[in-house]
């Protein structure tokens, strides 16, 4: 099973969307223990790393005050 959706990040994407608003970096704590508890078999990230190519690596080295918001004019850029 897969989780997807705002995941990594702190607002709905849809409403992040229309109201134009920026969409701070999460705590991942709740998605490390739905992959530990077996709940879920793989997280998708999609908009944290549209803004921030490193995410996956930033959070393995511990780097999670390195993370950057999305704002949605980030899906004008590709890296």
């Amino acid at each position: 099973m897969i989780t997807v959706g705002s995941v990594g990040l702190d607002n709905d994407f849809i409403a992040g969307l229309f109201s134009r608003e920026r969409a701070e970096p999460a705590g991942l704590e709740r998605l490390a223990q739905m992959v530990g508890s077996g709940e879920v078999d793989l997280v998708a990230i999609g908009r944290a790393l549209l803004v921030d190519p490193a995410w996956a690596e930033k959070l393995r080295d511990g780097r999670t005050g390195e993370l950057l918001p999305f704002t949605p004019d980030a899906l004008k850029i590709l890296h």
